[in-house]
């Protein structure tokens, strides 16, 4: 019985990670989505940003 349990976890484990993975990208998809929406009444200062990618292009053109 022990040794079945021990051949199940390593498998469980990646399923879970990459669910996680899959969640977080489709919640960060509807978050751009809906802020792309709204942006033109956000002015400058208070851009929303969704990834640390999008903030560094945007530090890079506002200097």
């Amino acid at each position: 019985m022990a040794g079945e349990i021990q051949k199940i976890e390593p498998l469980n484990l990646p399923e879970l990670h990459n669910a996680r993975l899959r969640g977080w990208q489709r919640i960060n998809t509807k978050l751009k989505h809906n802020n792309r929406n709204h942006r033109g009444s956000l002015g400058l200062e208070t851009l929303r940003v969704d990834s640390p990618l999008e903030a560094f292009v945007m530090a890079q053109f506002s200097s």
